[in-house]
């Protein structure tokens, strides 16, 4: 039994590191692979990450961050200093002054925009926390920042469905939070 196992996670780990040098074509043969070269969609499923990998490595870049539909009330005037890999930029000095304010996290100083994924992952859902003041205002300009999406208000925070997680976090560091 254990030579049988032993078989069976060599050969799962060699068909994850063979995908590698599998040819693009595969792609074409196999929808759920998505370029990745995955054998089923349990694994491409399970390994998501590992074909983002592989496509920022093959040159290809990621979606872009959906463009505002409408005219933003409060436009982004704040320009970061400094912008780390992982999205982390200084807070800045003076607060802005909006009808509402988002604080940052206390480990960390990140802005609270979070990716969920719900309904036994068929759902992804952007959260943002952390939020004060006038909640229906925020609420129609990032519905505007997310392409129109419908924004919902739950307990102490905002879900939209999709991910804008990118976009919601660049509009956030233009406004100066």
């Amino acid at each position: 039994l254990v030579v049988g196992r032993m078989r069976a996670a060599s050969r799962s780990v060699a068909g994850l590191l063979g995908a590698w040098q599998q040819p693009a074509t595969t792609a074409m043969t196999r929808p759920w692979g998505l370029a990745a070269g995955f054998h089923s969609k349990r694994q491409a499923r399970k390994h998501a990450f590992l074909g983002q990998v592989r496509r920022r490595a093959n040159g290809q870049e990621d979606a872009p961050s959906v463009a505002p539909r409408g005219e933003l009330k409060y436009p982004s005037t704040h320009v970061p200093s400094i912008r780390l890999a992982n999205g982390w930029t200084p807070p800045p000095q003076i607060p802005p002054d909006l009808p509402f304010r988002v604080q940052r996290t206390a480990t960390g100083q990140f802005l609270p925009v979070y990716t969920d994924i719900k309904n036994a992952r068929s759902r992804v859902v952007t959260i943002v926390r952390n939020i004060d003041g006038d909640i229906e205002e925020m609420q129609r300009e990032m519905s505007v920042v997310c392409g129109g999406a419908d924004v919902n208000q739950r307990a102490g925070r905002l879900e939209v469905v999709g991910r804008h997680k990118r976009g919601v976090t660049e509009w956030l560091v233009g406004l100066g939070f």
